[in-house]
């Protein structure tokens, strides 16, 4: 910043000094100027430049280096009268350059004209860092930049004549590398990117910056990054396919790791040129009651099926709905592809990404932006699913389908309260079962349970009843004959993975 305000500062005087010579129309006289010069200097030396002018001068110098030395002061442009003129130079050590010798030039203005009348030489002593690639058969200059690579992978050896540190950049991430070396010797370093998509999705030209122990600057290796890749895509929701994102029934607000916000949810992505296609998947998983592993079914969704959609502004941002759930819990996986990615296999998306093993080809997970659930109506939230062995409904001695009853309605000598007091939950449903029919085997599923795995748990047992699991989300009863019976109702606890009861199923007889 300090280079750029130096040289915006001479390119105004310049200017000014030309246009004050064009406008002065009293002065014919043609300036001459003296021979060009060539001073060799080292690091803090005072050299002195004389030549004759036959007009009012000003000199200014190219290199922040070489400055001029007026009443003790370093400036870098000085003026006189005409005569024999005589003027201090000051060689520094700013701006180092990787891999040059030092050359400035010091222009003379006179008369409206300008010419380079010395050319003052700074060897390459003083401060010295020198950058290569690893096997240091190519060096990093302006002409020929460092390439960040998206993946990082590239390194950089440095070697310097002094110890240098590396200066901390938004751009760049030097956790990971060498930040520092002494010197004489050889240093590999590994710059990698920023976290941030605001470093990583468009192209940049940087500087890595070097300093010495004194803070000070002793090279700059300009680095330059080309953007994300046409093949890659990033999002602001962080472990997209891993955390779940879960919609209330009504589509009104969400969770996501235990905290609840308001819908819509807010995802960035960063693809190249935001060249980029959203792609709505519902999936199901059902655990396998062999190989206890889940098994996917994904289907991609229309738009205008969706119950998850996005408003999208086409820069990348998306805001995610998700629709009113009159159902069960539902599941999907929004996707967002680089276009280049999405046109190699939207003619066979379905066989290409979808895996019943997997529900998505590990391969294309990086293109989840969000995984998504939402509860069921609180209508299928409650209460059990009862079959039979061969998945049939349980029917009474007149061939109808024997019904559930909520506690609550049908008894409803409890408030909730007590309700939960004294079985832990309000999800509590009676099965009358009438007697002289023989039930020996019932599957027990509670609805809307969504965990992983259900304890079923046995209370006031009647005689040669035995009750297990028959899956990870199911029961089973066996042993209720035409006349098996109890004192009292016959309950089944189901314990969630966290100890606590999600709902009890009461058997009784009539």
């Amino acid at each position: 910043m300090k280079n750029i305000r130096l040289y915006v500062w001479f390119l105004v005087v310049s200017m000014a000094l030309i246009t004050v010579a064009c406008d002065d129309e009293e002065d014919d006289s043609t300036p001459v100027f003296p021979e060009l010069q060539q001073l060799d200097c080292n690091v803090g030396d005072e050299q002195t430049l004389t030549f004759i002018a036959n007009d009012d001068w000003t000199l200014t110098s190219s290199a922040l280096w070489c400055s001029f030395m007026v009443d003790g002061e370093q400036v870098y442009s000085c003026s006189g009268e005409a005569g024999n003129v005589s003027v201090s130079l000051h060689i520094s050590n700013d701006a180092s350059v990787i891999l040059k010798d030092y050359k400035a030039d010091v222009s003379l203005f006179m008369g409206g004209m300008q010419s380079v009348i010395c050319k003052v030489m700074r060897p390459q002593t003083g401060f010295v860092l020198s950058a290569f690639n690893q096997d240091q058969s190519t060096s990093y200059t302006t002409e020929n930049p460092f390439i960040l690579d998206y993946e990082g992978l590239q390194y950089m050896t440095i070697t310097s004549n002094t110890d240098w540190v590396l200066e901390s950049s938004d751009n760049f991430d030097f956790t990971a590398t060498n930040s520092y070396g002494v010197a004489g010797e050889e240093v590999t370093i590994q710059p990698l990117l920023a976290e941030g998509m605001e470093y990583r999705k468009n192209a940049w030209d940087k500087d890595l910056v070097f300093k010495n122990r004194d803070d000070e600057v002793i090279a700059q290796v300009p680095v330059h990054y080309d953007g994300i890749p046409a093949d890659k895509i990033e999002f602001s929701n962080k472990n997209a396919i891993g955390n779940r994102i879960n919609y209330s029934y009504d589509g009104g607000e969400y969770t996501l790791s235990d905290e609840q916000y308001p819908a819509p949810m807010s995802i960035e992505c960063a693809a190249r040129n935001d060249q980029y296609t959203v792609v709505y998947v519902d999936f199901t998983e059902e655990l396998n009651d062999w190989t206890w592993e889940y098994e996917y079914t994904c289907t991609k969704m229309n738009e205008a099926d969706s119950w998850i959609f996005v408003d999208d502004d086409t820069n990348g941002g998306l805001q995610v709905y998700a629709s009113s759930n009159s159902g069960d819990v539902r599941s999907a996986f929004l996707m967002v592809f680089p276009n280049q990615v999405y046109q190699q296999i939207e003619s066979d998306f379905e066989n290409i990404v979808f895996s019943t093993e997997e529900g998505i080809v590990s391969d294309y997970n990086q293109y989840v932006a969000g995984t998504f659930t939402q509860d069921a109506n609180p209508s299928l939230t409650s209460g059990f699913v009862l079959t039979d062995m061969q998945g049939s409904p349980l029917y009474d001695a007149y061939g109808s389908p024997i019904e559930l009853y909520n506690y609550m309605d049908a008894i409803g000598d409890l408030t909730e309260a007590e309700m939960i007091e004294t079985y832990g939950t309000t999800n509590v449903y009676i099965l009358a079962l009438p007697l002289g029919v023989s039930y020996e085997y019932i599957i027990a599923k509670p609805k809307g349970f969504t965990g992983y795995y259900i304890q079923p748990m046995a209370f006031n047992p009647w005689p040669n009843v035995e009750v297990s699991m028959y899956s990870m989300l199911e029961a089973i009863i066996m042993g209720i004959g035409t006349d098996t019976n109890g004192s009292d109702m016959m309950g089944v606890n189901f314990i969630d993975p966290d100890g606590l009861t999600y709902g009890v199923l009461l058997i009784t007889r009539y």
